[in-house]
């Protein structure tokens, strides 16, 4: 977590830093969510400065207001797609052996049960428990399916929706793509590894193809 400051980089943008010191206002409880982290390497990361600058310098020329806050629900936003992907291939696969295992035992314990009655001459017990069985077997089926992601698959999906979604985004509201900007942002909210960093190239391979 960031140190606390009393002052903000003179670089970073006043929005956001009015944003930031509303959260800290309103209680701890944002400590811990990784969207408030994100908002705050994008104040406190010195690897922003040039980018904030670079924006304002063209933002003012052009009369472009409220950006900085565009950038940072774009890049928040792209967070939430991923809820289910930050499951490891391990831990989903134990999460489906679970339900497997739960759903036979529900089908033999339903068949235990006697009937209290019996509907048209149909036993609930006996009705009920393959339809149980065959979840199970679907649960059975997704284990054997080789389609769960990787983490490196996970990490690389998570790169091209963040970095297409600010690909968007600066061609909407400023007219140009900003690739440089764009791969300094990504490296900055992803927190990635200094031999994982893109460069202007390597973000225009993930956008080729986009308007």
């Amino acid at each position: 977590m960031v140190k606390r400051a009393t002052q903000y980089p003179s670089w970073a943008p006043e929005e956001l830093c009015t944003y930031h010191q509303e959260c800290l206002e309103n209680g701890s409880e944002y400590d811990e969510l990784e969207t408030f982290q994100i908002l705050e390497r994008m104040i406190f990361d010195e690897r922003m400065e040039w980018v904030w600058i670079e924006l304002k310098e063209f933002a003012e020329k052009n009369g472009i207001q409220g950006y900085a806050i565009d950038i940072y629900l774009t890049a928040t936003n792209t967070q939430g797609l991923y809820g289910a992907e930050r499951l490891t291939q391990a831990e989903l696969r134990k999460v489906v052996e679970k339900i497997e295992k739960l759903s036979t035992k529900l089908a033999d314990l339903v068949e235990q049960i006697m009937p209290i009655c019996l509907i048209d001459g149909v036993d609930p017990p006996k009705l009920v428990s393959p339809v149980v069985r065959e979840l199970g077997a679907q649960a059975r089926e997704v284990l054997e399916r080789p389609r769960l992601l990787s983490k490196v698959q996970v990490k690389n999906q998570r790169q091209q929706v963040l970095v297409r979604s600010l690909y968007r985004m600066f061609r909407e509201r400023f007219g140009r793509p900003f690739l440089r900007l764009i791969a300094e942002i990504h490296d900055v909210v992803l927190q990635v590894a200094d031999d994982e960093m893109l460069d202007e190239r390597a973000v225009s391979d993930i956008v080729r193809g986009l308007p």
